[in-house]
């Protein structure tokens, strides 16, 4: 090595320019100058000082690329172990938080309150198994936005082989505390119902570390109470999802799971299974839901006459004019076309099945296939009937209004308009069963949307349009021709009230009131569909 380093630089710049490609020639040429300053750009060069590494004792690699660096530096704390050369002060004065750990832990006996002896043991993560020696709760004093904050703990056991305090991350979180981030990164723990800070925590060496302020300031500190558990699990109820739901009166599951998350609710689950409860059952059955329509897989319900629907009212109270007391009604699944018949008593029910099975087959050429009905004992002698004409029996489920459904709505929309007629003219109560006539009367040449296209059921089995220019109101006034016979000097009419059509015979239902009597006549005139006409009749109309 030369001890004229500048001497020795320059002599390298020199060097440098002959070997250049751009200058090198067959002329020779003077050697060129260079400044001090370029001189100077080189540094002298020192040898650097060879060291061997303390670990090892070995030269030529870095600390951080020894393979022989001990397993063990630098104090590390892994799953809640520390060195065992911490002092009994040191250790009370730090708290981890660990996941590994299903129970809060304390290394100093002293520090429990309200303790009691324990014989418990656990298991450590080596696998050893570690007795506990006392159980009761302990104050740690955590520091939260730098003011220093009480927090207790239940249910928390001692055991002198521990470096450290532990708290238990799960039972913690078990009771609504949660691990959460700040916005500056930072740990906190908060409980999860209203969102309140329980203590901060820092990472040191890969583990979750509260540090406390030490046991001997609790009495000197503000005491901020921020309870983890509330409810002592010594108290706690613990049992099946099933046992809970027989408990609190049968309540539904759903309520019952809600229950057990709240940390205050004091009850433990530990089998989760919906079995079927039988009580629950018996106390709370309720009906299932029934289809609106009529599929028409079990009938022919798409054929004129292939479904008839029937349904008996009553006993309806007053009776009518003439004594009737109940309203069966027939009606054709496929036109909606709807016939009511008056009875007096429910045995009757048979006997008008055949009349009306013999009006609608002669009538409209078709032929009825079944008869649908509910349970009722009115229809029981209709079977014999039934079998001798080839007409098949359907009767619906009991309590069950979906499979005979159109039958029971019709006797609504019957009685909706039969109350209509009777209360807008102030007409006596008993003259119902003429009103159903008519409201019947009425809709079989109405449009309905129960048919394609609205049309009218009369116009769906006949397939001709029908007037209704021949419908006047219900209760009208009028003059009806009476016959005289030989007498010239009688009177030609007499006055009446319109209270309905027949299907049978043509002309209008007219009551007299001086008779009391009915006639079906068409020769009416000076008919009155105003109340005031209406109210001439109000003393021979009353209720």
């Amino acid at each position: 090595m030369r001890d004229d380093s500048r001497r020795q630089a320059e002599e390298l710049c020199h060097f440098a320019q002959l070997m250049d490609s751009e200058t090198i020639s067959d002329a020779p040429r003077e050697p060129k100058k260079f400044s001090r300053d370029r001189i100077g750009a080189i540094r002298e060069f020192k040898p650097k000082k060879r060291m061997n590494y303390y670990n090892c004792g070995k030269s030529g690699h870095m600390k951080k690329d020894c393979r022989n660096q001990s397993s063990s530096s630098s104090k590390d704390i892994v799953l809640g172990i520390g060195c065992k050369n911490n002092t009994l002060e040191q250790a009370k004065k730090v708290w981890i938080l660990d996941s590994g750990s299903s129970r809060h832990l304390v290394t100093d006996e002293n520090m429990l309150q309200n303790r009691k002896e324990c014989t418990e043991s656990c298991i450590l993560p080596n696998g050893k198994e570690m007795k506990l020696g006392w159980t009761g709760s302990a104050k740690i004093i955590a520091t939260v936005n730098g003011l220093p904050r009480n927090v207790l703990l239940n249910d928390v056991q001692n055991s002198e082989h521990l470096p450290w305090n532990i708290v238990s991350y799960g039972k913690s979180e078990a009771k609504g505390c949660k691990l959460a981030y700040r916005e500056d990164g930072s740990r906190v723990v908060r409980h999860t119902a209203d969102g309140a800070i329980v203590f901060e925590v820092n990472m040191v060496k890969n583990v979750l570390v509260i540090e406390t302020e030490g046991r001997e300031r609790v009495s000197s500190v503000m005491d901020i109470l921020a309870s983890i558990e509330s409810v002592d699990d010594a108290n706690k109820q613990t049992g099946s999802l099933l046992h809970f739901h027989q408990q609190f009166g049968h309540l539904n599951y759903d309520n019952i799971e809600r229950i057990a998350k709240l940390p205050e609710s004091g009850i433990e689950i530990d089998d989760h299974r919906r079995l079927k409860c039988l009580t629950c059952a018996e106390s709370k059955q309720t009906k299932n839901r029934q289809s609106r329509k009529d599929t028409g897989i079990n009938s022919p319900t798409e054929r004129i006459g292939g479904v008839i629907c029937s349904d008996l009212k009553g006993p309806i109270t007053p009776q009518d004019r003439r004594g009737n007391r109940y309203l069966v009604n027939f009606i054709d699944y496929k036109s909606n076309y709807c016939r009511v018949f008056l009875a007096k008593t429910k045995n009757e029910a048979a006997t008008k099945f055949q009349d009306f099975l013999t009006y609608f087959e002669k009538q409209f050429d078709c032929k009825i296939h079944v008869l649908r009905t509910d349970g009722g004992a009115e229809y029981k002698n209709v079977d014999i009937f039934c079998k001798k004409k080839g007409v098949r029996r359907q009767i619906s489920e009991a309590e069950n209004q979906a499979s005979n459904g159109k039958a029971k709505r019709m006797h609504r929309t019957v009685m909706n308009l039969v109350r209509s007629m009777i209360f807008g003219n102030s007409m006596a109560l008993y003259f119902w069963g003429d009103a159903a006539e008519y409201a019947t009367y009425i809709l079989n040449r109405s449009p309905t949307r129960a048919n394609k296209g609205r049309r009218s059921p009369l116009k769906v089995l006949t397939g001709k349009n029908t007037s209704l220019a021949d419908v006047v109101t219900f209760g009208s006034p009028c003059s009806v021709r009476i016959r005289t016979g030989k007498k010239s000097l009688a009177k030609r009419s007499e006055e009446g009230i319109v209270i309905g059509k027949c299907d049978e015979t043509k002309g209008y239902k007219v009551f007299l009131p001086k008779s009391k009597t009915v006639i079906i006549t068409q020769h009416i005139s000076n008919v009155e569909s105003t109340m005031e006409g209406a109210n001439r009749f109000g003393n021979s109309k009353g209720r």
